[in-house]
């Protein structure tokens, strides 16, 4: 018998499907890529879902950091407000929380002023980061989490920018496990395994590559992996390729050994998200599709970040389709 929770999924779960013809097409990619200029841009993302962003008046300049920013906090708005519990959702959001903590304690010293902390945060988040300056200031982080204070009065103390960005990690880590015990959902606890798994492997990549060292408080607890799997180049590469077929990593692989490059390799982990999720959400009494809809929208904003960067700095078209080839095909 189909109950009424069992609508609301199939209700949440056909919206987030149908959302998904907002989603960039073949076409518009083909023209912002041809575009010529930064006026031509404007005109192709006029038909595109972030049409209603742009400055009025058809203008070519505008902050493209904030208008990609506030499409993503559109899409946790749409997508919030069709979820049968949006509590679900908080594994999404959190992660920019604790973007815009970091951001608040890098910017306070830093002497920025409020506007300007705001101005650097994401609206995704969980909790208005207007909101989230105001409790920090104020000594109140607790009575949002229990963990965004721990992790934020531990960063006030730190004196190396790293250390602030390992301290907010692991925050961040602590609170989404916490997150998915009191969801009690088996795809939730998967995606934040997921999460882990991926968080350790660029972190010691990185640490690995550039320091050849680990540094044991950046690496988190709850994935399948333990640092000693990860302590060396080689064995991060092999770690890579346990997910889905090894040859999906292959190009990206080769291209970090030879020649240092994270950016392909980040563009496959961002699309094995994607399909590590879709997998989960087949059935239509589920809120999985949510997760898909805004992940895939924000792979979306990557690729407009890439196209519209490469063009402001004068990248010839034929580069910037090999780059995209490379990256997107």
């Amino acid at each position: 018998m189909t109950t009424e929770f069992d609508l609301q999924y199939t209700y949440s779960a056909s919206r987030a499907k149908a959302l998904e013809s907002e989603l960039l097409n073949e076409n518009q990619l083909e023209r912002l890529v041809g575009a010529k200029d930064m006026s031509e841009i404007t005109m192709v993302l006029q038909d595109t879902f972030l049409s209603d962003l742009l400055p009025s008046g058809g203008a070519s300049v505008f902050d493209l950091s904030h208008l990609l920013r506030k499409s993503l906090s559109r899409a946790k708005q749409t997508i919030s407000s069709i979820a049968p519990d949006p509590a679900i959702l908080d594994v999404l959001w959190l992660r920019y929380d604790y973007y815009n903590l970091k951001t608040i304690v890098k910017g306070r010293r830093a002497g920025l002023s409020d506007e300007e902390i705001i101005e650097r945060c994401f609206f995704a988040a969980k909790y208005d980061p207007r909101v989230l300056l105001d409790y920090a200031s104020t000594g109140r982080l607790g009575n949002l989490h229990k963990e965004m204070s721990v992790a934020y009065e531990k960063a006030l103390e730190s004196l190396t920018v790293y250390g602030i960005d390992v301290l907010m990690n692991r925050g961040y880590f602590i609170h989404v496990r916490k997150c998915a015990v009191v969801i009690d959902n088996e795809f939730v606890s998967d995606y934040v395994a997921f999460l882990t798994d991926f968080f350790n492997l660029q972190a010691q990549l990185r640490l690995v590559t550039l320091r050849h060292l680990t540094v044991p408080e950046a690496f988190i607890q709850g994935g399948r992996f333990t640092p000693s799997d990860l302590d060396s180049v080689e064995k991060i590469y092999a770690a890579f390729e346990t997910f889905g077929d090894a040859f999906l990593w292959t190009e990206a692989i080769a291209r970090h050994r030879d020649r240092g490059e994270y950016l392909l390799l980040q563009k496959v982990m961002d699309d094995y998200e994607l399909k590590f999720v879709q997998e989960h959400g087949r059935s239509i009494f589920s809120f999985v599709p949510l997760f898909a809809f805004f992940i895939a929208r924000r792979n979306n904003l990557q690729i407009v970040r890439t196209i519209v960067t490469a063009k402001q700095a004068g990248m010839d078209e034929r580069d910037l389709r090999v780059m995209l080839r490379r990256l997107y095909a």
